[in-house]
């Protein structure tokens, strides 16, 4: 995943459009990736948006064994 990109004067990206982007870029890579809820905060005194989301993994299955659902904040 990358989080550059090539910016354009005229048309700005907003913490909203990054949000969507970033959640379309893990959707590609992590199976059932669904971002949960996002939130406006600060990170060194920074603008930011916090994103609940969580995903799908079978990484380590054993035969007969349960994909796990993991849960997390960006």
């Amino acid at each position: 995943m990358s989080v550059l990109r090539d910016l354009d004067a005229e048309a700005p990206v907003t913490l909203d459009d990054i949000v969507a982007q970033r959640g379309f870029d893990q959707a590609q890579s992590m199976a059932m990736y669904r971002a949960l809820s996002s939130e406006h905060t600060s990170l060194g005194g920074k603008s930011a948006i916090a994103i609940h989301y969580a995903y799908v993994t079978d990484a380590g299955l054993t035969p007969g064994g349960l994909p796990t659902v993991v849960e997390g904040v960006d």
